[in-house]
């Protein structure tokens, strides 16, 4: 896991044991209510206090999974893009159609048109490409067309989004 996440990590962990304790405390209260002829109302209100805390926790808890679900963005050069872009170009025009779109489908994350009245005065305005390389430690080796010389000796070792604007 990377470290940017880590924290965000240990807090959903911290209120999964939290829910595992709402639950636990419920479970008692409801057995001594079943146990009990004429339960406290006391006991009534303590588990519907124990469940509104625990809502809240599952909400916060649906939080933190989306926010660790999100891709880690990084920022990273210009000459980096150029190659990975460049090694793209190679492999896209030597693989069939279908292939092409599928490969395209899967890097290309958002595109943003400028607004227009007729189709033909809309343009786009931004292109913003995923490239989830925490799949393979090779992503732009597998094709053989660019050198670990071209990233600085690196590979991407997790998911790199790049937003181009076009102007």
């Amino acid at each position: 896991m990377r470290d940017v996440k880590r924290p965000i990590q240990e807090q959903l962990d911290y209120i999964n044991g939290q829910l595992t304790q709402k639950q636990m405390n419920i479970s008692k209260f409801i057995s001594l209510i079943e146990r009990s002829e004429d339960p406290p109302a006391s006991m009534m209100e303590r588990i519907s206090s124990l469940e509104a805390e625990k809502k809240q926790l599952l909400n916060r808890k649906s939080e933190i999974e989306h926010e660790l679900n999100i891709p880690t963005v990084k920022e990273v050069s210009f000459e980096r893009v150029y190659y990975v872009l460049n090694a793209l170009s190679k492999v896209i025009t030597k693989i069939e159609p279908e292939k092409q779109k599928d490969l395209l489908h899967s890097i290309i994350n958002k595109i943003t048109v400028n607004a227009g009245n007729h189709p033909a005065k809309r343009s786009v305005k931004d292109i913003e490409l995923f490239f989830d390389a925490s799949l393979s430690n090779e992503l732009v080796l597998t094709y053989g067309t660019a050198h670990r010389a071209a990233c600085n000796g690196k590979f991407f070792s997790h998911p790199v989004r790049w937003l181009f604007s076009i102007f």
